[in-house]
């Protein structure tokens, strides 16, 4: 027996889910999170416009944060974007950081 329903989430009547320490499934009481769902199910036509929403949010966020849109990136989840932040950090023996490997590639 389910702990929450299935038609609690976004996109479990087509498919089964198996987390594997990747992306979850969303709940559909979130609007939002719903929308992302639908987008990441759709294949690639979900992918182009979550760029396009993308673009749209570093136009907004961009001035907003007192930077140019290009300055803005998204990543698709913590690790890819706590990397680049300790590059540059002088480790010393003893220091331990675990980062995922990604396949994704900034746009």
């Amino acid at each position: 027996m389910a702990l929450i329903d299935k038609s609690e989430f976004v996109g479990l009547e087509v498919w089964r889910h198996l987390c594997t320490g990747g992306g979850t499934v969303a709940p559909v009481s979130q609007p939002r999170l719903r929308a992302f769902g639908a987008l990441k199910s759709a294949g690639m036509a979900g992918r182009e416009e979550m760029f396009v929403t993308g673009e749209r949010a570093r136009g907004r966020g961009g001035p907003a944060a007192g930077r140019r849109p290009a300055e803005l990136a998204f990543r698709a989840h913590s690790s890819e974007g706590l990397k680049p932040g300790g590059t540059p950090v002088e480790w010393r023996a003893g220091d331990n950081v675990v980062f995922a490997s990604t396949w994704s590639t900034p746009r």
